[in-house]
């Protein structure tokens, strides 16, 4: 169980970090959605997204954070909360076409048989290609991942990952977007993919539609999970 504080500490921080941001030139922006659904059971869903980046010279820094809640049962009583936390470093040619990167990453019940991941990659990447109208980045690194699953074991192993990044103009304020992460260690495999629309509604607001499918495997298991989920969200860019 994780403590009963840790929720509202990391709403908080978000809004904080939001005023960090814009202090010190950060972009990007911040995403909520919400669901709920009624009949033989209820469930109430909202999610919290932010995306900061900053750029000086040829080095760019980022913070990805994701806040998930998760309410279902007829009285409501059973919750699931997901967490992640991930800064990132990037260091960039003078053409601005290759770069290196140090990526750790936290991640709180990410699946279900998971309870927390904590991972640290660094690798090399490629960005600033054009395809038609698009740009695409992809890069890939090694590095380590210690996993804690549900029935208390902890282990550790070495992490591979490859992961593209595809934004193509439609319209008018219409855009498309595109993302695959591949991880692979000796003790699992992951695949997550993403597909979305992003539709600006003003000079800051955005409206989003997205499908996410995740696929996951325990190495050492004869099972696999696979997740499709679509969100509508709103968002607000800065």
């Amino acid at each position: 169980m994780h403590p009963p504080f840790l929720l509202p500490c990391l709403c908080l921080s978000l809004s904080s970090a939001l005023a960090l941001a814009q202090a010190a030139e950060w972009r990007g922006d911040f995403d909520v959605s919400a669901r709920y659904a009624t009949g033989s059971s209820r469930e109430l869903a909202w999610e919290l997204d932010s995306e900061l980046e900053r750029r000086a010279n040829h080095k760019r820094a980022s913070l990805q954070v994701e806040v998930r809640h998760d309410r279902e049962g007829e009285d409501m009583e059973k919750v699931r909360d997901r967490y992640l936390i991930s800064p990132k470093f990037e260091w960039w040619d003078e053409a601005e076409r290759l770069y290196t990167f140090v990526d750790p990453e936290y991640k709180h019940d990410q699946l279900e048989y998971l309870r927390s991941r904590a991972s640290a990659t660094a690798g090399i990447g490629a960005g600033g290609f054009g395809l038609g109208a698009g740009e695409l980045r992809f890069e890939t690194g090694l590095g380590g991942r210690q996993s804690r699953y549900q029935d208390g074991r902890r282990q550790s192993a070495v992490l591979w990952v490859v992961r593209n990044r595809l934004d193509y103009p439609l319209g008018t304020g219409l855009s498309a977007f595109q993302t695959l992460a591949l991880e692979r260690s000796r003790h699992e495999e992951q695949a997550e993919a993403e597909f979305g629309l992003k539709q600006k509604l003003s000079e800051r607001l955005s409206l989003r539609a997205r499908l996410t499918l995740t696929y996951s495997q325990p190495v050492e298991v004869d099972s696999s999970h696979l997740d499709t989920e679509s969100r509508l969200s709103v968002a607000y860019s800065f």
